[in-house]
């Protein structure tokens, strides 16, 4: 079983494979080829991750398999003598540490033996006494002390790049690989006869690997790097039909807000970096025990502006407040996009990556506040919005959104292991909530409206049937997934608020009001979608730009395909049941497993009675409350409705924060003044011309000043010196041409005209008084 381990490496490699040949061979390959081709090897990379967790399922507490090569050695000498170092300690695991770092990259995946590290039953079990405190103090910090340098004092030897399979990586790669092949076998029947098929696959494929590579890669800085390439992907597949104008502002938005967060999220990276002097989890972990004291309180501010910049990222990808603006205009993708971006991949990124950082996190106590308020505050808010929308999709959107916050706050709260645990259900029920939107769109011709939808449960029994078990797991009611994982969740919340936080009862309110507006708004989806007599089709209006798609009058839906509905079935199904791994205090299977071998929980999971109550108290009576309206049709909410309808112009327009960011804010601002766009894009608009421009300009101004002063000195001063020096030695020249000029018959001359005056000197120079004058002083001639 190890070999699936060792094989690790290619998992990624399978989708990606697929998108080269789905791009260079698109022309040779059919378009049912080019899905069948991405959805096969999809499949055998979600065979891959199955065998990986058994793999890892039947491995010793501790134990965590990793491989990596040197991208480049800044001192092989000391990178060497490290890792001999490592391997004398540690008793030995079967590989030459020398060899390995003498091999090169290109085979440091082929030869066996060389290019892998598998910890040893009696190491492991070391690092995971380390990691529950039991060797290097408690979860909470007894004693634990972080091994920080102040000074920034470190010898960076290495970058590596390798892959890293612990517990909590097996269970994400299991999650990532069934979801993503569910929605490529999805694809190859939603997508049937669209003119960019191959296309869509390719992106989908790329898309896949990077997000594998994502979840088992060893280094922060190549998790980055995928990071990245899924936000290119999302930007590609958001924008996949690029002839509507509404599809590439959408595109161009997610791709854009997202950056913002991504800024924040490298920042982090660099400043990981200064402190840990590595890019490696195992070394962050090692270096920041979960629960330790002891910073430096000169590398403090540090490690919470690191923790902060790297929740950035998380704010970014996975839509939290206030960059969540992107992700409900993201449904102007295709479906199975929504389901990938949503589900399984892009958004849990963010999620995933907030865990595998959770010690830097967990070092600052504001660090992990304002993870925590951002998580309860988007949890709330982004829940109201999905009270008032119509589409179908945008509904699950919000939904998205508010789950996403759940696990944010749960993070926040200590409790990254419930965080990680409705990360694997939520995937997998609004993966399945996802794609059984698509199918009703598909059968219902395209329409997306829920007002003109209505009866689908005649038309779709298996749509209905899989959505009904999505939708009781999301609106968490008894012993569905999300009954368990949300409260799990709630509990961490509830645990920090009776530790005496009072900003946390906030924020655990703040969960328990979106448990009921979720149960209250998914009741509200699922009555105008599938009850009701009638199906609504006919009362919907002519969208004159989409008459390709518009139903005939009196067209009824129809059920999806086979290659549709089975990954509803798959999903739904482990949507429901998969919250019975992990039943803290009955059945912990995967708090107990995820945490092996990583870093302590500093809030073990547990049953506490008044949370579980008052949770699904909530839950049922969101569903009451949601039956009577638009079931029921009860008129005994008429008043209240129409009491908030302010409440509802707000919510219609998503709290003005598109028009804050990027549309025309003036009636609130300012008054009385027509044709007055005042908005954020316009003041940074105005702030870039006015202050940016200015600056720059009077820089350039200043700088071709003193350009021509510099050109006048050179040309005048410099040039003038050098010239005169040149003309005094022409003239030098001049005279010493004269004087030697080479002519034999000039210096003959020369000598005789010399003869001739010395002898005229000699006869009559007495007579001038010139040799009285040589005779009275004779020492004038020496």
């Amino acid at each position: 079983m190890d070999w699936f381990l060792e094989k690790a490496i290619f998992i990624p490699l399978l989708p990606f494979l697929g998108f080269v040949l789905i791009t260079f061979f698109s022309k040779t390959l059919k378009d049912r080829w080019s899905g069948n081709l991405s959805a096969i090897l999809t499949g055998l990379a979600a065979f891959m991750g199955l065998m990986v967790l058994f793999t890892m399922i039947g491995k010793g507490p501790g134990y965590v398999y990793e491989e990596s090569f040197e991208v480049f050695n800044l001192n092989p000498q000391i990178e060497r003598a490290a890792n001999t170092e490592n391997q004398i300690a540690s008793g030995g695991t079967g590989n030459n540490s020398a060899e390995h770092d003498a091999t090169p990259w290109y085979l440091a995946f082929v030869n066996k033996g060389n290019g892998h590290l598998v910890l040893s039953a009696e190491l492991s079990e070391t690092r995971h006494d380390e990691a529950h405190g039991e060797a290097g103090g408690d979860a909470h910090g007894g004693g634990a002390k972080l091994d920080i340098n102040p000074d920034f004092d470190r010898q960076i030897t290495a970058v590596r790049y390798g892959v890293r399979i612990d517990k909590m990586a097996a269970i994400m790669l299991l999650m990532v690989t069934i979801a993503c092949f569910m929605i490529h076998l999805y694809s190859v029947g939603y997508m049937h006869g669209d003119s960019l098929f191959p296309r869509f696959h390719a992106f989908i494929c790329l898309f896949t690997a990077a997000m594998i590579a994502h979840t088992i890669t060893s280094s922060l800085l190549f998790m980055y790097m995928f990071w990245e390439i899924m936000g290119l992907c999302s930007y590609l597949l958001i924008g996949f039909w690029f002839t509507k104008k509404s599809v590439m502002d959408a595109c161009k938005k997610a791709f854009i807000t997202t950056r913002i967060g991504d800024v924040g999220f490298f920042l982090g990276i660099v400043m990981t970096f200064m402190i840990v002097g590595s890019f490696d989890f195992s070394e962050i972990w090692r270096q920041f025990p979960v629960g330790a004291s002891g910073a430096e309180s000169s590398i403090l501010p540090w490690i919470t502006a690191a923790g902060i910049c790297l929740f950035m990222g998380t704010i970014g990808k996975s839509a939290q407040f206030p960059l969540q603006v992107w992700l409900p205009d993201a449904m102007e993708g295709p479906t199975p996009v929504s389901a990938m971006i949503h589900a399984a991949a892009m958004v849990s990124a963010g999620v995933y990556m907030l865990g595998r950082v959770f010690p830097i996190v967990a070092a600052s106590a504001t660090t992990l506040l304002i993870v925590a308020i951002i998580g309860g505050f988007t949890a709330l808010i982004a829940a109201l919005l999905g009270t008032v929308m119509n589409d179908i999709k945008k509904v699950l959107a919000y939904s998205t959104i508010s789950q996403l916050g759940y696990m944010v706050l749960g993070i926040g709260a200590g409790g990254w292991v419930g965080a990680m645990f409705h990360l694997i259900s939520h995937a997998f029920f609004k993966g399945c909530l996802f794609l059984g939107s698509g199918s009703v769109i598909i059968g219902c011709h395209h329409q997306q409206d829920m007002r003109y939808m209505g009866a689908v449960r005649k038309y779709m029994p298996i749509t209905f049937i899989t959505f009904a078990m999505a939708t009781s797991a999301l609106v968490a009611l008894p012993f569905a997934s999300g009954w368990f994982s949300k409260d799990e969740i709630l509990v961490s919340v509830f645990d920090r608020a009776m530790d005496g936080q009072a900003v946390y009862w906030v924020l655990f309110v703040f969960g328990e009001l979106a448990a009921f507006i979720t149960a209250f708004y998914m009741t509200r989806l699922f009555a105008m979608t599938f009850l009701g007599d009638k199906y609504r089709g006919d009362e919907a209006p002519h969208d004159e730009h989409d008459d390709e798609h518009h139903a005939p009058h009196g067209a009824l839906p129809k059920e999806s395909p086979f290659n549709m509905t089975i990954p509803l079935i798959v999903l739904g199904t482990l949507g429901l049941l998969w919250g019975f791994t992990g039943i803290p205090g009955v059945f912990p299977w995967f708090q107990t497993f995820v945490q092996d071998g990583l870093f302590a929980h500093p809030h073990m999971p547990h049953i506490n009675w008044f949370v579980l109550i008052l949770s699904t108290f909530m839950g049922l009576a969101g569903v009451g409350v949601g039956w009577m309206i638009f079931v029921s049709k009860s008129t005994a909410f008429a008043g209240i409705s129409a009491r908030f309808i302010w409440l509802k112009t707000l919510l219609v327009n998503k709290y003005y924060m598109d028009d804050l960011y990027t549309g025309m804010l003036s009636p609130l601002i300012v008054r009385n003044v027509e044709d007055t766009k005042l908005s954020l894009a316009r003041i940074f608009f105005i702030f870039d011309q006015y202050v940016i421009d200015f600056a720059v300009n009077a820089v350039a101004a200043l700088t071709k000043f003193f350009a021509l002063l510099s050109g006048w000195f050179d040309k005048t001063v410099v040039d003038g010196l050098v010239n005169a020096a040149g003309l005094m030695w022409i003239a030098i020249n001049w005279v010493i041409r004269r004087v030697q000029s080479g002519y034999i018959q000039t210096y003959i001359f020369v000598i005789l005209l010399s003869t001739v005056l010395a002898l005229v000197i000699g006869l009559f120079g007495n007579v001038a008084g010139i040799q009285d004058w040589i005779d009275l002083n004779p020492s004038k001639m020496r």
